[in-house]
């Protein structure tokens, strides 16, 4: 009878009860909390969810932790490509500007060059020209002297013929007044030949300073022709002038070829000409148009001197691997225009 009333002062826990809180107290704690006080069960109760929601939560922080760690990891790996892949770009750009200023420079040494041959060329064409009329005017003044000194022996011996001898130049003979003259007219004629380049030259000059006289104000055109291994060079100078001030110069070059064996050659003329006219795009008083078309390739260059600064000009064809056409200046006399041109070779007319 004891037994059984022993048996029934002991509560009765539910399974469920049992086995939710078993993993948790054991079930001498259980008995303990609900012999003494149902109060301290809650709160043990209570406990154990706060203490799963903040294993829960330290779960959630650390995953997210993991993957943000995951994806820094990720994005230091792209910058690192994206930095590796602008370092090389930057060395091959670096280099193939290098290479480009290489070639430019090549490239104006070679125009340096040919610009001197031909200068050299011009020079020594110059020199043979001045001798060669230096030695013609020398033969033609010694045989002006031989046939002078002859006329004047004849007169001499003429002058000493005896009384006897003259009676009979009265009869008949030429006097020698007539012999005298037609000596000095033989003379004058030798000496009209003799010097007759110098009078053409003199009265050309003369008719081509009252030419010029006359217009002050309109356009010399300067040409010249040449030509390389390959191709033909032409070059037309315009000066524009008013009251014979120099104010504005269209300068063009055409390089002519065959169009399918020197294309190479046309089209690489035609990029530099595109590159100076890159150059000189924000250049007031520069304007360069190119073309390149069956077989000849040509650019034109317009230059106007009361805009343009010629420092920025020439430091820009310098940059573009161009030669500056001619280092004329703004209200030059264009008579000193027209004289430097027929130095370098060019034929060169105003209208």
């Amino acid at each position: 009878m004891k037994k059984k009333q022993e048996e029934v002062v002991q509560p009765v826990i539910p399974v469920e009860e049992q086995k939710k809180d078993k993993s948790v107290i054991s079930s001498q704690d259980v008995e303990e909390v609900v012999s003494g006080d149902e109060n301290a069960l809650s709160e043990q109760m209570e406990r154990i969810k706060n203490l799963t929601k903040e294993q829960q939560l330290e779960a959630i922080e650390a995953e997210k932790r993991k993957k943000l760690e995951l994806e820094r990891q990720k994005q230091q790996e792209i910058l690192k490509k994206q930095q590796e892949e602008a370092r090389k770009k930057a060395e091959a750009e670096a280099l193939r500007k290098k290479q480009e200023e290489e070639r430019i420079r090549q490239e104006q040494e070679r125009i340096k060059q040919e610009q001197e041959l031909l200068r050299r060329k011009q020079e020594e064409e110059r020199l043979k020209k001045e001798q060669e009329a230096k030695r013609l005017q020398e033969q033609q003044h010694q045989q002006l002297q031989q046939q002078q000194v002859k006329p004047v022996e004849e007169v001499s011996n003429q002058q000493v013929i005896p009384k006897e001898e003259k009676t009979d130049d009265s009869k008949g003979g030429p006097s020698t007044l007539k012999t005298v003259l037609a000596i000095f007219l033989f003379i004058g004629i030798m000496a009209m030949i003799y010097f007759m380049p110098e009078i053409n030259n003199f009265i050309s000059a003369r008719k081509l300073k009252n030419q010029q006289d006359e217009i002050t104000s309109g356009v010399l055109t300067c040409k010249s022709e040449r030509s390389t291994d390959n191709l033909d060079v032409s070059t037309n100078a315009q000066f524009y002038f008013t009251d014979k001030k120099l104010y504005k110069l269209s300068y063009t070059v055409s390089y002519t070829g065959d169009k399918v064996k020197d294309k190479d050659e046309l089209t690489d003329i035609y990029n530099k000409c595109i590159l100076l006219e890159k150059e000189t795009d924000n250049i007031d008083g520069v304007a360069i148009t190119c073309s390149n078309k069956d077989g000849t390739s040509s650019n034109k260059q317009d230059l106007d001197y009361e805009k343009l600064n010629l420092n920025e000009v020439t430091s820009a064809y310098t940059e573009a691997g161009g030669v500056y056409p001619a280092e004329f200046k703004n209200g030059e006399d264009i008579d000193s225009v027209e004289s430097q041109m027929v130095a370098n070779q060019y034929t060169c007319t105003k209208r």
